[in-house]
């Protein structure tokens, strides 16, 4: 189980996981709103949707710019940005998302596995007492 270095990347992610999950819930929200208010002419509840719509927009422009930070301890790589790299064999996406499976997983359990890499990790921060063991070949 692989831990991270510091206390601010463990909080980045879970400020990007939060802010994604909640994107994720907040524009079926406003699409049903709006929807809604518009097939029963109720002009209040598709403000309502419009505000919730561009709330959301809100939402993942700053999911974008915490995402790009937020690495793997391994492999290095950011799990909560939209890459285009290959995904490990083994990742299993949530909902058709696999990032939306790391921002759950964070949240919930405070572990994930890296979609890129497959490895798990632990959101903690690494003893700095303990030494590395690193092995040669």
């Amino acid at each position: 189980m692989h831990r991270f270095p510091s206390a601010a990347a463990i909080r980045r992610i879970r400020l990007a996981a939060l802010l994604l999950v909640l994107k994720c819930l907040m524009v079926p929200a406003s699409a049903v709103l709006l929807v809604h208010g518009i097939v029963m002419h109720k002009i209040p509840m598709v403000h309502i949707g419009l505000g919730l719509a561009a709330a959301s927009l809100v939402l993942q422009l700053l999911q974008v710019l915490f995402a790009a930070r937020t690495f793997c301890p391994l492999c290095r790589t950011p799990v909560l940005a939209k890459k285009y790299c290959r995904k490990h064999r083994s990742a299993r996406p949530l909902f058709g998302s696999h990032r939306l499976r790391v921002a759950a997983a964070s949240l919930a359990t405070g572990k994930f596995r890296c979609p890129y890499c497959g490895e798990p990790s632990s959101l903690e921060v690494r003893d700095p007492s303990r030494p590395r063991s690193y092995t040669r070949g």
